[in-house]
């Protein structure tokens, strides 16, 4: 960006920024997720409006995860330090800070947020050209999968959405190469017929 910072956007992700900040501070709009490198100037906070979640910074790196189709918005600190605020179901603001190694998640249905420490590599693989999941569910690898190789995936039954998996994954390689691999370890078949992909359970 104009004031040197610099920024990384995943798969269907986008954000909105002046070709010059001008004023007392630099603010950009964004959806999706996207890694900020934030230049540092002390006379200027650099802002993020993600909807009902702003997060305020003057010079640190963080990534924002905030896909239309999650329930939450998450908020994980790599460096630096950071303020956050969300709104509350009430209409009120509720404040969160950060350090390092932290992450602030919030919830778009019940509008609270929470925080805990968090493997930060696993957040900001996507930057690093991988995939890494941690006995995540079926259903969230591939909501992921969906976005970064533009697919449209189908359960033939709810049960199979629940199936844990941990991998680290080529981001860059073939979506055939990485279903294989999770059949292997499992009694599931991925049926795929050009952008489609069925999900079923082997007898």
């Amino acid at each position: 960006l104009s004031d040197g910072t610099k920024v990384w956007r995943n798969a269907k992700s986008e954000i909105r920024y002046p070709v010059r900040f001008i004023g007392n501070t630099r603010k950009v709009k964004m959806s999706g997720e996207v890694y900020f490198k934030v230049a540092k100037d002390a006379r200027k906070p650099f802002i993020v409006d993600v909807n009902d979640v702003e997060v305020k910074v003057l010079g640190t790196q963080f990534n924002i995860m905030a896909y239309p189709d999650e329930r939450s918005i998450q908020t994980t600190l790599v460096e630096g330090a950071v303020s956050l605020k969300a709104k509350e179901l009430s209409g009120k603001t509720t404040s969160v800070g950060l350090s390092p190694g932290r992450q602030a998640d919030y919830d778009r249905f019940s509008k609270s947020v929470e925080t805990r420490e968090v493997d930060v590599d696993r957040f900001i693989a996507w930057k690093n050209g991988k995939f890494v999941f941690e006995k995540e569910s079926l259903n969230d690898i591939m909501r992921k999968l969906e976005r970064w190789y533009d697919i449209k995936v189908f359960f033939q039954s709810n049960e199979l959405k629940n199936m844990r998996f941990s991998a680290r994954i080529d981001r860059y390689g073939n979506i055939n190469d990485i279903l294989e691999k999770m059949q292997q370890t499992t009694n599931i078949n991925f049926d795929i017929k050009n952008n489609i992909i069925l999900i079923n359970k082997l007898f």
